[in-house]
Protein backbone atom coordinates (compact mmCIF):
# COMPACT_ATOMS: atom_id res chain seq x y z
CA UNK A 1 0.00 0.00 0.00
CA UNK A 2 2.75 2.37 1.32
CA UNK A 3 4.82 1.59 -2.29
CA UNK A 4 1.21 2.05 -4.56
CA UNK A 5 1.22 5.79 -2.44
CA UNK A 6 4.45 6.77 -3.29
CA UNK A 7 4.33 5.98 -6.76
CA UNK A 8 1.44 8.37 -7.10
CA UNK A 9 3.05 10.43 -5.32
CA UNK A 10 6.01 10.65 -7.69
CA UNK A 11 4.05 10.68 -10.80
CA UNK A 12 1.97 13.50 -9.55
CA UNK A 13 5.39 15.49 -8.95
CA UNK A 14 6.81 14.27 -12.59
CA UNK A 15 3.27 15.21 -14.20
CA UNK A 16 3.70 19.00 -12.26
CA UNK A 17 7.58 19.46 -13.18
CA UNK A 18 6.96 18.72 -16.78
CA UNK A 19 3.58 20.88 -16.69
CA UNK A 20 5.55 24.06 -15.74
CA UNK A 21 8.74 23.65 -17.88
CA UNK A 22 9.78 24.53 -20.86
CA UNK A 23 10.63 21.31 -22.44
CA UNK A 24 13.88 20.51 -24.77
CA UNK A 25 14.94 17.27 -25.91
CA UNK A 26 17.91 15.78 -27.53
CA UNK A 27 15.77 13.79 -30.44
CA UNK A 28 11.77 14.22 -30.02
CA UNK A 29 10.78 11.14 -31.18
CA UNK A 30 13.23 8.97 -28.77
CA UNK A 31 12.66 11.06 -25.80
CA UNK A 32 8.88 10.52 -26.10
CA UNK A 33 9.01 6.90 -26.75
CA UNK A 34 12.01 5.71 -24.81
CA UNK A 35 11.93 8.16 -21.33
CA UNK A 36 9.34 7.46 -19.02
CA UNK A 37 9.86 11.63 -18.04
CA UNK A 38 7.73 11.99 -20.83
CA UNK A 39 6.42 9.03 -21.56
CA UNK A 40 4.37 9.13 -18.75
CA UNK A 41 3.16 12.86 -19.00
CA UNK A 42 1.66 12.38 -22.37
CA UNK A 43 -0.77 10.08 -22.01
CA UNK A 44 -1.61 11.45 -18.94
CA UNK A 45 -1.94 14.82 -20.27
CA UNK A 46 -0.08 16.76 -18.47
CA UNK A 47 1.54 17.76 -21.29
CA UNK A 48 1.77 17.50 -25.01
CA UNK A 49 4.51 16.94 -28.16
CA UNK A 50 3.54 20.16 -29.02
CA UNK A 51 4.78 21.28 -25.58
CA UNK A 52 8.18 20.53 -26.99
CA UNK A 53 9.82 23.06 -27.69
CA UNK A 54 12.44 22.11 -29.71
CA UNK A 55 15.13 19.43 -30.14
CA UNK A 56 18.87 19.55 -30.01
CA UNK A 57 19.07 18.94 -34.15
CA UNK A 58 16.94 21.98 -34.55
CA UNK A 59 19.00 24.26 -31.85
CA UNK A 60 22.75 23.35 -33.36
CA UNK A 61 21.27 24.10 -36.81
CA UNK A 62 19.60 27.45 -35.85
CA UNK A 63 15.97 26.56 -36.87
CA UNK A 64 14.63 27.04 -33.32
CA UNK A 65 16.08 29.90 -30.75
CA UNK A 66 15.33 28.84 -27.45
CA UNK A 67 15.83 31.92 -25.05
CA UNK A 68 15.69 31.34 -21.20
CA UNK A 69 14.54 34.12 -18.69
CA UNK A 70 16.02 33.51 -15.64
CA UNK A 71 11.87 32.63 -13.81
CA UNK A 72 12.06 29.60 -16.38
CA UNK A 73 12.06 26.50 -15.78
CA UNK A 74 14.26 24.29 -18.42
CA UNK A 75 13.58 20.55 -18.46
CA UNK A 76 15.81 19.06 -21.07
CA UNK A 77 15.89 15.39 -21.51
CA UNK A 78 18.42 13.11 -23.25
CA UNK A 79 17.74 9.21 -24.18
CA UNK A 80 21.02 8.87 -23.19
CA UNK A 81 23.63 10.31 -24.87
CA UNK A 82 26.31 11.57 -23.08
CA UNK A 83 28.47 13.21 -25.48
CA UNK A 84 24.84 15.52 -26.04
CA UNK A 85 24.99 16.15 -21.97
CA UNK A 86 28.71 17.46 -22.20
CA UNK A 87 28.13 19.15 -25.42
CA UNK A 88 24.78 21.17 -25.43
CA UNK A 89 25.93 23.07 -22.04
CA UNK A 90 28.95 24.18 -23.57
CA UNK A 91 27.10 24.93 -26.91
CA UNK A 92 24.73 27.20 -24.69
CA UNK A 93 27.22 29.17 -22.95
CA UNK A 94 29.64 29.59 -26.14
CA UNK A 95 26.92 30.93 -28.49
CA UNK A 96 25.04 32.53 -26.00
CA UNK A 97 27.80 34.13 -23.41
CA UNK A 98 31.16 34.13 -25.53
CA UNK A 99 31.97 31.67 -22.83
CA UNK A 100 34.81 28.90 -23.18
CA UNK A 101 35.09 25.81 -21.67
CA UNK A 102 37.32 25.77 -18.24
CA UNK A 103 36.34 29.35 -17.64
CA UNK A 104 34.20 30.50 -14.30
CA UNK A 105 30.78 31.64 -14.85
Amino acid sequence: MNVSLGRVSLLYRLNLCVKQARLLVDNCPAAVRETGDLAIPIPSGATQMSDIEADLFALCRGEKHFIRNRQDITLFKSVGHALKDLATPQLVLTKHNGIKLGETV
